[in-house]
């Protein structure tokens, strides 16, 4: 005969209003949190408990509290030790004096519910906010991922024609990511600076790192710089957060409930779909990007990743459903751009794509294989006090952009003097082949001179290892 089993219920829907009010209001809070849903979040937390006590009744008496707390237990302790990086076996043992107590005193023990869910909450890094400047912004650089130069995210972001703003289409010295923004940091090709190339499941770095780039320029010239960053190639660890002040990266936010944070996370590794924070993520960078500007930040880069995601968007595979919801995407991300220009005041202002995209051209889609023109030629946008010198017919590419960049930090004034015809390189997966830009073409067309620039085993030959040393790039890390 169960004992009372409504009390054992009741203690059960406490212990997760308790939960819930602890994680809202406990621990610490990252400035890219999404908005929390905490009446979602306590109905969640009521259904797993109880669903947990459900099948804790066949066990005998108290059993349903026992699995309860037994569940909730090994369950914080998993995910206290992926959110410091530590070992789920480990961190488990914490959860067995729980799991011992709960043979003797399963009502008391139901405490450790909340308690639980409180300590992950503090766990998590303090985000610290630097102190407000008291001067007005000087640069805003903006990096849109995935853009295609031949958009209409000019009109979305309202600066088409507009005779303030200079506008061109620019080469990106790479198809994806890594080596395109590593270039535009610090001024170079991706063969001369060596960072980008994957090597088995790895990229390579380049060599010094990034603290020759442009932040470190203006932070070494005494100004606050500031980073609001998304996409998972441009954290701190990787070396993006060196010469910012401060570096905010959607990464490192959470759902402030963590039944719904690990709900989230867990859908999307299981069906790669948009989640509830993938929808909101550019809304919230956007905003604090509004909001370091109103606050003083001096220099500011937004990297806003929209574009990137329209195939999770498209509401089915249909080639026209993904071209409908990339279309949609560059809009949202055009008025993103029009609120961060609005709230940069007189600030030089940089609007740029770090790669564009394959919609179907010669059944090719995506990005990082094919260094062709869709993917490779990006928009870019500059509003400047001084002279803004307009190439009369080539395509500016990114690393002139970036020592520009740089050299504003000292010379305030300086205009822009776009160089041309960037070394092709840091194709993913590509043929035995380097790639140069041919302008007259319009198209990446293979050199003379052969080097493998795709995928290698974690320990390359000596042959792959001197042709990519040869390049410039770091081979070191494949081993």
């Amino acid at each position: 005969m169960f004992p009372r089993p409504p009390t054992d219920v009741a203690l059960l829907v406490a212990a997760a209003i308790g939960v819930v009010v602890l994680e809202r209001w406990g621990g610490s809070a990252h400035p890219l949190d999404p908005v929390a849903r905490t009446g979602f979040a306590l109905l969640v937390t009521v259904g797993l408990l109880g669903i947990c006590w459900g099948v804790g009744q066949r066990f005998g008496p108290r059993g349903g509290l026992r699995v309860a707390v037994v569940t909730w237990a090994v369950f914080t302790t998993t995910e206290a030790a992926h959110l410091v990086g530590g070992s789920p076996w480990a961190f488990g043992l914490l959860a067995v004096p729980i799991c011992a107590c709960t043979i003797w005193w399963p009502r008391g023990t139901v405490l450790s519910i909340p308690l639980c869910a409180l300590g992950v909450s503090l766990l998590r890094p303090v985000a610290d906010r630097p102190p407000d400047a008291v001067t007005d912004p000087k640069l805003l650089v903006i990096t849109v991922d995935t853009i295609r130069a031949d958009t209409d995210l000019w009109e979305a972001a309202g600066i088409a024609a507009n005779p303030d703003w200079w506008t061109h289409r620019a080469i990106a010295p790479a198809p994806w990511t890594p080596p395109s923004m590593v270039s535009l940091w610090v001024g170079t090709d991706v063969v001369e600076h060596g960072g980008g190339i994957e090597l088995g499941d790895r990229v390579t770095m380049p060599r010094g790192g990034l603290d020759s780039g442009w932040p470190a320029h203006w932070s070494r010239a005494g100004f606050t710089t500031e980073a609001v960053v998304s996409n998972a190639h441009l954290r701190a660890e990787v070396g993006f957060e060196d010469g910012f002040t401060a570096f905010w990266h959607s990464d490192e936010a959470r759902e402030g409930h963590l039944v719904l944070h690990t709900w989230d996370a867990s859908w999307k590794r299981w069906s790669g779909t948009d989640t509830h924070r993938g929808r909101t993520r550019d809304e919230q960078l956007t905003d604090l990007g509004v909001a370091r500007l109103a606050a003083g930040a001096e220099v500011v880069w937004v990297h806003l990743l929209e574009p990137h995601e329209y195939a999770r968007r498209a509401v089915d595979a249909h080639p026209e459903a993904k071209r409908a919801a990339y279309a949609r995407a560059v809009v949202d991300t055009g008025q993103r751009i029009a609120q961060l220009v609005s709230a940069a005041g007189d600030a030089t202002i940089v609007v740029v794509g770090d790669h564009g995209e394959s919609l179907g051209e010669n059944q090719r889609w995506g990005h990082g294989r094919y260094p062709v023109a869709e993917v490779l030629e990006v928009p870019l946008a500059i509003r400047h006090a001084g002279t803004v010198q307009e190439p009369p017919s080539a395509m500016p590419a990114l690393p002139s952009l970036g020592r520009w960049l740089a050299h504003l930090a000292t010379e305030s004034q300086a205009p822009y003097r776009a160089e041309t015809v960037p070394r092709i390189a840091g194709v993913r997966g590509a043929p035995e082949q380097q790639y140069e830009w041919s302008p007259g073409l319009r198209i990446a067309v293979p050199t003379s001179e052969p080097v493998v620039a795709g995928p290698l085993g974690h320990r390359p030959n000596e042959a792959i290892r001197d042709a990519l040393e040869a390049l410039g790039y770091f081979a070191g890390s494949a081993e």
